[in-house]
């Protein structure tokens, strides 16, 4: 599985966004995945590889995947969540945003689901997630 890394979100405007990928850990500006909102992001909270990654379609035109993560990337994620409660954390992957939710209280069971606006936009996600460096590249 590829690794997420953890930011929180300094501000969001919706409006093509031509930012390259994220490959630092200093406050950059990245792209969601359609490329239609820009985000300012701080510097990096940290970065988290799940152990295991479960997709659910729901009944509705939405779907879902459930991470799960070991004890060294739970604490990691743990501390980025108390970092900024009442603030919105962006989750990377490949350097652009997959989610940007309002975090409410620190995370610290070793699971997140991750919700999205339609099953394949999951399923891309998920694909994403599991691919290998040289599938990425192609």
């Amino acid at each position: 599985m590829k690794s997420l890394q953890l930011r929180a979100v300094v501000s969001e405007v919706e409006e093509a966004c031509t930012a390259p990928p994220v490959t630092t850990d200093v406050a950059a500006s990245a792209c969601d995945q359609d490329g239609a909102t820009t985000y300012r992001l701080a510097k990096s909270l940290g970065s988290i590889t799940p152990t295991s990654a479960h997709r659910s379609d729901g009944e509705g035109a939405g779907g879902s995947i459930v991470l799960q993560f070991d004890r060294t990337d739970s604490d990691v994620l743990a501390s980025a969540t108390r970092e900024t409660i009442d603030e919105r954390m962006a989750i990377l992957l490949d350097g652009r945003v997959i989610s940007a939710p309002q975090v409410m209280e620190p995370l610290t069971g070793g699971e997140v689901t991750l919700a999205f606006g339609s099953s394949a936009e999951a399923r891309e996600v998920d694909d994403r997630l599991r691919a290998t460096t040289s599938e990425a590249s192609r």
